[in-house]
């Protein structure tokens, strides 16, 4: 292949814009505004260059002399890898330095040497400057390029420079670049390493199912993997990642952590899962994302929550003061509803939606929240949320709470689930009518409890935010306040229901 061939052959990476420009001797790939690479040759030799936007981040100019047949391989054989794996153990971390200390709560699961072990095999296929730069005769930091979801992150530890950007844009780059490079090291030379380093570029692709569900997932035991790699026909990464298959999502989005077993228990729960139609879910879904679609661009996600709690009590005809019934909810709607036990309270229910299964809602009996009464009741209130407007948006094919869902997603359904089961409004109208003494303050949030069926943590939240969000001034409930926020200081949903003994009526 000559330079020529590399411009006319359409390139893998869904990216339909390139920018090329010589500047102080280097071509450009990318695009300008978010990420770009530069390269220069000279005869037998190139230099490189990265920049985040309009901000050279590596090396400093004019750039480094790289190692050809080094900087192909690494790309080559590690493209699967840039494509498809997060940080070991499924943690998310926003640098790579913050990933052991996040790592570190897991030495119950694996032993630290095991960890190690992994986080080192990790490095060899994210850490671009080890490889390129070994035995230059200058030190440059390490550089770093690690998945999160839909964005790449790109870190430089040692300076304390990092960007989350958008993934495909930074694998266009870097294949445009290296196609250039590739055809450039073809021309005929006696180095067999350069030779192979171009092979090594143009497999980059091949890889069987397995292999990718590996680096996808995370998993290392070979009779999950081979289960998972049954819902995918996916030859390459990039037809993993377009993959459709409600297993795989539940994979990618569980907690940090999650053993192989757990992750059996899940995809025996999944599996069986049949796909049904829910018309009236899906209409009451419509009208919601209409509803929602004014308040996203002005409203913060907690807000966005409590207003379309509001808006769906409305829309049931249901008062503020009416007794919510999450389980009856699902029901009507046709979505199946379900308890298992799997072992662990890191995952307190999971949902599931697309293709082939679905919607379904199933509550883990063992998860944290869920083991009790009142955090069932919430558990299944908070999925209601994704079913209504994270479906084919935010959380494409599943949701497992207490696992990797965006922030923003989960804070608004947490606000929802709340706002649901008890309405502000209605907790903030009760504290007006007592003395505004904490002992009876206590006592609202008992009988709050009982009423609405939620746990005590719920009602101080509900009323923390209404006295916030109606009271006309705090200085004369500024002692209530301070008792309510000792309440909500804890986990949100940091009950185990224990105010609402008696028959499981939700």
């Amino acid at each position: 292949m000559t330079l020529a061939d590399d411009f006319n052959e359409p390139f893998s990476t869904p990216v339909g814009r390139r920018y090329q420009a010589d500047v102080d001797g280097f071509r450009w790939f990318g695009l300008p505004s978010v990420f770009t690479i530069g390269l220069a040759f000279d005869q037998q030799s190139a230099s490189v260059r990265f920049s985040i936007g309009q901000n050279e981040v590596w090396p400093p100019s004019p750039g480094i002399a790289i190692d050809r047949a080094a900087f192909l391989v690494f790309f080559g054989e590690n493209w699967n890898s840039l494509w498809l794996e997060g940080f070991p153990e499924n943690i998310e971390a926003s640098s790579v330095m913050k990933w052991s200390a996040a790592a570190g709560n897991l030495g119950r699961f694996k032993p630290s040497g095991r960890l190690q072990a992994e986080w080192a095999a990790f490095k060899i296929r994210h850490c671009l400057s080890d490889i390129v730069l070994s035995g230059h005769p200058h030190q440059y930091p390490e550089l770093w390029f690690v998945r999160s979801d839909d964005e790449m992150l790109v870190d430089i530890p040692e300076i304390g420079v990092r960007a989350r950007v958008p993934v495909g844009v930074v694998m266009n780059a870097i294949e445009r670049a290296c196609n250039v490079l590739a055809a450039s090291c073809a021309q005929p030379t006696a180095d067999d390493s350069l030779s192979r380093s171009v092979k090594a570029w143009w497999g980059r692709n091949a890889a069987d199912s397995n292999k990718l569900v590996r680096l996808f997932t995370g998993f290392d035991d070979d009779e999950l993997v081979a289960e998972l790699a049954r819902e995918t026909t996916a030859q390459t990464a990039y037809e993993l990642l377009a993959h459709q298959s409600e297993v795989l999502a539940a994979a990618r989005m569980r907690p940090g952590g999650m053993s192989a077993r757990v992750m059996k228990e899940m995809l025996r729960a999944i599996d069986p899962i049949k796909k049904h139609e829910t018309a009236e879910l899906d209409r009451l879904t419509a009208k919601a994302l209409g509803f929602l679609e004014d308040l996203e661009a002005s409203e913060p996600p907690f807000v966005q929550g409590a207003d379309l709690a509001h808006w769906l009590r409305h829309e049931l005809n249901l008062g503020p003061k009416d007794l919510i019934n999450p389980v009856d909810m699902l029901s009507v709607w046709g979505v199946k509803n379900a308890n298992i036990r799997l072992r662990t309270g890191a995952v307190d229910a999971l949902a599931v939606w697309g293709p082939k299964r679905g919607p379904a809602v199933l509550v883990n009996l063992d998860g944290r929240h869920a083991r009790g009464y009142a955090g069932r009741r919430a558990t299944i209130a908070h999925e209601i949320c994704h079913l209504l407007v994270d479906r084919g948006r935010q959380l494409p094919l599943a949701e497992v709470l207490g696992g990797r869902a965006p922030e923003a997603v989960e804070q608004r359904a947490r606000a929802f689930a709340a706002e649901l089961l008890l309405p502000q409004r209605v907790i903030y109208e009760s504290f007006l009518q007592t003395d505004r003494s904490v002992h009876e303050v206590s006592g609202l949030l008992q009988k709050c409890g009982r009423d609405f069926r939620v746990s005590k943590l719920i009602a101080a939240y509900q009323l923390k935010n209404g006295i916030r969000r109606f009271h006309p001034t705090a200085s004369d409930v500024r002692s209530i306040v301070s008792y309510v926020d000792s309440i909500t200081s804890l986990d949100w949903l940091e009950s185990d229901g224990s105010t609402m003994r008696g028959p499981e009526k939700f």
